[in-house]
């Protein structure tokens, strides 16, 4: 199969010094000749930006440093790299994880069998599995998916992707008509990687690869981490959503209207429309709209704390 195109791997940095060079000696070995890294700091008060000068240097052909002022967030960096690309196919890194070495030619090939029956302007995601490993490199998990009880089957049910994220966005490769369609990223999307989702599910196409691609660092640092889906992550997590802490429901209706007012005319532009008015319903009335069309999360006990904290 011609995997000739080119390809960029955009890394956002923050304070990633400890664990940064890790990541990039994984990215190195896969960029052949057809592929370059992107790296944007957003305001490090590490070493992380001289450790960035010192890849460039040495890697002159391979790494690029796209510069300006801090972003504040993860979300608003990547997005800030993802307009600044130019490959045929975009990867996103993290800082911290470690790839492994088949990852970059893993899902450049389900894109290209992907783009060959569906054409090459169809908006397409890619992702995997991660194994979730702690800051030294153990494992802890050998599947996110399983670790947290996602369904990454969801990918590509528009409804159910509104109400929850199944995509990692360290584990994503996306093609140059998804990021024609959905850049800018909004500054009411959740997460860069959950805005990607939405669109290449309404516009394309969300293709899972069950295999764990990258070790997915945990450490206290972690800007979105993995957390084990049990009781306590339940508890915990019900408390934090009435606190206000976690993603709630009216940062989701502002994403989903986002998302209708940019694809207005489109049936996912109803559906998520729909989504959007949710908090504005009586909250008997929101819960029946939540039944009706499926705004559902994944598994028994997300759904009893969505229905009951909705």
């Amino acid at each position: 199969m011609n995997m000739a195109k080119n390809y960029e791997i955009v890394v956002a940095t923050y304070n990633g010094a400890p664990f940064l060079s890790a990541q990039l000696d994984s990215l190195l070995p896969q960029l052949g000749l057809a592929g370059w890294i992107t790296i944007r700091d957003d305001g490090s008060s590490d070493d992380t930006s001289s450790l960035i000068e010192d890849y460039a240097r040495q890697y002159p052909a391979h790494i690029r440093v796209l510069s300006g002022a801090p972003s504040g967030s993860a979300r608003d960096n990547f997005g800030l790299l993802l307009q600044n690309a130019t490959a045929d196919y975009v990867f996103c890194s993290d800082q911290d994880d470690v790839w492994l070495p088949d990852k970059v030619e893993r899902l450049l090939r389900v894109m290209l069998e992907h783009e060959i029956s569906l054409g090459p302007s169809t908006p397409l995601l890619v992702h995997s599995d991660l194994l979730v490993v702690n800051d030294n490199m153990h494992i802890l998990a050998n599947s996110l998916w399983r670790y947290q009880k996602l369904d990454p089957t969801w990918g590509n049910s528009f409804a159910l992707l509104l109400t929850q994220n199944v995509v990692t966005g360290c584990a994503m490769l996306v093609n140059r008509a998804l990021l024609e369609a959905a850049l800018p990223v909004p500054i009411q999307a959740v997460m860069h990687d959950w805005w990607l989702a939405l669109v290449a599910c309404a516009l394309g196409r969300v293709v899972a690869v069950p295999e764990p691609l990258v070790y997915y660092r945990q450490h206290g640092q972690n800007d979105v981490g993995a957390k084990r889906f049990n009781a306590h992550y339940i508890l915990n997590r019900f408390t934090r959503l009435r606190s206000g802490e976690v993603t709630g429901l009216a940062r989701l209706s502002l994403q989903a209207e986002a998302f209708a007012i940019r694809f207005d005319g489109t049936s996912s532009a109803s559906t998520a429309r729909m989504f959007a008015q949710l908090p504005r319903l009586p909250r008997w009335q929101r819960r029946l709209q939540i039944v009706h069309h499926g705004f559902w999360k994944v598994g028994f006990a997300r759904n009893l704390g969505w229905l009951l904290w909705a």
